[in-house]
């Protein structure tokens, strides 16, 4: 009876923290890699060294899979198409989307714009020092073209906002 009180505890302090814990999504196209972390859970990372990779970890356990031998298993199989039987809400749908991307929190954000052509680099210039884009948006005669953005949650806040 113990054990299974110790279990039944743990279980929940586990789906508890899991509820608690922030994760954020990092997107950063200079190095191209895209990073997805729970705290104290795990991570996954797609990123380029000679080839795709993705890295992912989860409590003890990492990984790594080259995405190219992932590709070409997938493109053997074939997928079986299933006609829909009832039709769904679309407006309840949307509502429920939108009101589960409000929860998202944009951390950091950084866009470097160069279009190549002078003229058209000098009319977007003034966006520079526009007061919402200060240290966000760059528009650069000098050939960077890159975006950096970091977006974190908590998923009891994506799961309220579900039911509201």
């Amino acid at each position: 009876m113990i054990i299974l009180l110790s279990i039944l505890v743990f279980l929940s302090l586990l789906l508890g923290w899991m509820l608690l814990a922030r994760f954020t999504l990092e997107v950063d196209t200079r190095a191209p890699i895209l990073t997805f972390r729970w705290s104290g859970i795990g991570s996954v990372t797609v990123y380029f060294q000679q080839e795709w990779l993705l890295r992912f970890r989860v409590f003890f356990f990492s990984h790594i899979v080259h995405l190219e031998q992932m590709k070409q298993s997938a493109a053997k199989k074939k997928k079986k198409i299933t006609p829909h039987g009832k039709k769904r809400n679309r407006v309840g749908i949307l509502k429920k989307m939108k009101a589960m991307l409000r929860t998202f929190t944009v951390e950091k954000w950084q866009l470097a714009i160069d279009t190549g052509d002078y003229p058209f680099n000098a009319l977007l210039f003034p966006i520079n020092f526009l007061p919402n884009s200060r240290e966000h948006v760059l528009i650069n005669f000098s050939g960077h073209n890159y975006f950096y953005g970091k977006i974190s949650n908590r998923m009891w806040k994506i799961i309220y906002a579900y039911w509201k």
